[in-house]
């Protein structure tokens, strides 16, 4: 599946840009940039300072870019923070910028507001904090939220009041994992279409926040 170009930028390879970006900002190479001859494919793997966030950003033959901050599990005293990645290769460079931003300095949710629908999501914190980001910008729940047979949402909709960006964080029931997905709709004159970014369920609130309200 080809993907089209993922950076707002004059510069054709755009992950480049985005590496250089973070090297300026203080981010190291975790190893070398390096090519493969064979495919033709760049690729950057970086650490930030403080060796938290990793970025992994791939150019391709084919035109196909991608990009994908995460962290690692760690601990801190009895504190263990479970590791996340999210896509960054779909949205502009400025949003990706943003998303790295939060995720090195999230800001603080408005605590009180996010427990408001603490019993509806179960044990899972994260969705009560984007809820507090989003609908402190004026964003409102798009649908009814499913619930499992607990009474726990398993999925639930937030959307921009033009309709043009939406926030889905889902419960695979199979699985039992969740996960988020952020959609920004673009027009070519002709049609509107879907861009889909995807992070993983322990995603940081204000990186799924960035990802959502950054332009």
């Amino acid at each position: 599946m080809n993907t089209a170009p993922i950076f707002t930028t004059t510069e054709p390879n755009c992950t480049a840009a985005l590496a250089r970006t973070l090297l300026a900002d203080g981010w190291t190479h975790d190893r070398d940039s390096r090519t493969e001859p064979v495919q033709d494919t760049e690729i950057h793997e970086l650490a930030s300072p403080d060796g938290r966030l990793r970025l992994a950003a791939a150019r391709y033959a084919d035109g196909r870019m991608t990009a994908r901050l995460s962290a690692r599990p760690g601990s801190s005293g009895p504190v263990h923070s479970p590791g996340w990645e999210a896509d960054l290769h779909k949205v502009s460079l400025p949003v990706a910028l943003a998303a790295v931003k939060a995720a090195a300095d999230p800001a603080e949710p408005d605590l009180d507001a996010a427990t408001q629908h603490a019993r509806s999501f179960g044990h899972h914190i994260g969705p009560h904090l984007v809820a507090a980001l989003l609908t402190a910008r004026g964003w409102e729940v798009e649908t009814e939220p499913e619930e499992d047979r607990d009474g726990r949402i398993t999925e639930i909709e937030w959307v921009w009041p033009d309709g043009r960006r939406s926030v889905c964080w889902s419960v695979d029931d199979r699985l039992g994992t969740a996960s988020w997905s952020v959609t920004r709709w673009h027009s070519d004159g002709r049609a509107h279409h879907p861009t889909d970014t995807y992070a993983s369920e322990h995603t940081p609130p204000a990186v799924i926040a960035a990802l959502a309200l950054s332009d």
